[in-house]
């Protein structure tokens, strides 16, 4: 839509096709998935994505261009939580670990499938928050404005995370604390 709007139609046609391709891919790929994508195909649509939003932004319009920065937004945010987060730790930022959004809601029982349709609701409201901010705001501004609100999105499920880990603990300690005090030994022991 916003290559049709700015007029390049055969990066619309190709961006179209790149859609076409990857809504069947999904159609194989959504839970209980068939298929999984490689290193290869999701590196080389992340670059395409990449190629788009500069292509957007070199045609000058600011107000299209938050649009499609909006697009990576969330999975920024997420990566850079990551990064700084592995490099507070002094580990390798590159190095993989089980601590992107995916896997800590994975870790709290989520399914695959639940989590997928929370993280594209997610990113539709930033695609539509970014589509309702103000041409005449500044696009340093709008941006801004984005990024906290993808943050805040972002720091609001963590601690929903946080909350339930909070009573996942406090549930097994009472389930230690029970099995505890049905222990007579342990509680002679205790004496």
């Amino acid at each position: 839509l916003v290559f049709y709007v700015q007029g390049q139609l055969p990066f619309m046609i190709l961006t179209m096709s790149m859609i076409g391709v990857s809504i069947a891919f999904l159609i194989y790929n959504f839970q209980p998935a068939k298929i999984f994508m490689g290193d290869t195909g999701s590196l080389f649509i992340g670059t395409y994505i990449s190629a788009c939003i500069l292509k957007v932004g070199e045609l000058g319009d600011a107000k299209l261009s938050f649009i499609s920065l909006s697009i990576v937004l969330f999975a920024c945010v997420d990566m850079l939580r990551l990064f700084l987060g592995r490099y507070l730790i002094l580990k390798k930022p590159f190095t993989a670990d089980r601590n992107h959004f995916h896997h800590i809601l994975l870790n709290f029982e989520w399914s695959h499938k639940k989590i997928v349709l929370l993280e594209y609701a997610l990113q539709i409201a930033i695609i539509c928050l970014a589509m309702l901010l103000p041409r005449s705001s500044s696009f340093t501004a709008n941006l801004f404005i984005l990024i906290f609100a993808s943050i805040s999105f972002y720091g609001g499920l963590q601690f929903l995370v946080f909350r339930a880990d909070q009573k996942r603990w406090k549930i097994k300690r009472l389930e230690r604390d029970k099995k505890i005090g049905d222990n007579h030994l342990f509680k002679s022991y205790l004496k």
